[in-house]
C-alpha cells in the first residue's frame, strides 16, 4: 500500500506492506506486474484504488487536477520483484552513516527535513532524506541527483526550481561540501 501526499512542490510517499511501514519523497517504486494498492492525497486525489506498470525501468506519471487546474509528473521506478523487495527492506531502515548528523543539525538542516536515524522530529515541512542518494533526481523535478546540482540546491534552489520553498543557504563553502559529501552517502 502507498500513499502519496502532494505537499505543493513535492510527494510525500509513504509505503506499507506487512508491519513494516516508512516515508519518503519524489520517486515512486513499484514492482513490474504487481496491483499495487494507491491512495492519492491533496489536489490529485483518485478514484483508482490500484496501479499496475508492466515493463521495467523509469516511467513518469502524470497527474492532472481538474480545478484548479494542474498538472504534475512523479517519477516512476518499476523494478522486478526481487530488486523492489531488497529496496522496500533497505528503505524501512534508519540511515546507516550517521557521522555526518551534526554537521545535518547544525547546518539547520534538521528543522525541515528528516534522516530516520539522525534526527528524532519527523518533519512534514519537507522531504524525507534518510536514503536521499539512492534516488535518480532532486526535488521532484528532473534534476540529475549529482554533486553540482545537489551543491547548487542547497545554496539556492529557488535559482533551479521556480517556487521551491527552500531558503536560501549561505554555508561556508568547506561546510557545503561536507554536507553535500553526507548527503551523497545517504544510500
Amino acid at each position: 500500500m502507498i500513499t502519496i501526499n502532494d505537499m505543493g512542490e513535492w510527494w510525500q510517499l509513504v509505503y506499507r506492506r506487512g508491519g513494516a511501514s516508512f516515508v519518503t519523497a519524489n520517486e515512486l517504486h513499484v514492482p513490474v506486474g504487481a496491483v499495487v494498492s494507491v491512495t492519492w492525497s491533496g489536489a490529485f486525489r483518485s478514484r483508482e484504488p490500484a496501479l499496475v506498470i508492466d515493463r521495467q525501468g523509469r516511467h513518469q506519471l502524470t497527474a492532472v487536477a481538474i480545478w484548479p487546474p494542474r498538472l504534475r509528473h512523479l517519477a516512476t521506478i518499476a523494478d522486478d520483484t526481487a530488486e523492489f523487495d531488497r529496496w522496500f527492506v533497505r528503505e524501512a531502515t534508519p540511515a546507516v552513516n550517521r557521522s555526518g548528523a551534526p554537521l545535518f543539525t547544525n547546518a539547520g538542516c534538521s528543522l525541515c527535513h528528516v534522516i530516520r536515524g539522525v534526527v528524532a522530529e519527523p518533519s512534514m515541512i519537507a522531504p524525507d532524506l534518510t536514503h536521499f542518494a539512492s534516488r535518480r533526481t532532486i526535488a521532484a523535478i528532473d534534476l540529475p541527483n549529482e554533486h553540482g546540482y545537489l551543491s547548487g540546491w542547497i545554496v539556492n534552489s529557488r535559482a533551479l526550481k521556480h517556487g521551491s520553498e527552500m531558503p536560501e543557504n549561505n554555508v561556508d563553502a568547506a561546510v557545503l561540501h561536507q554536507l553535500v559529501s553526507y548527503l551523497e552517502s545517504l544510500r
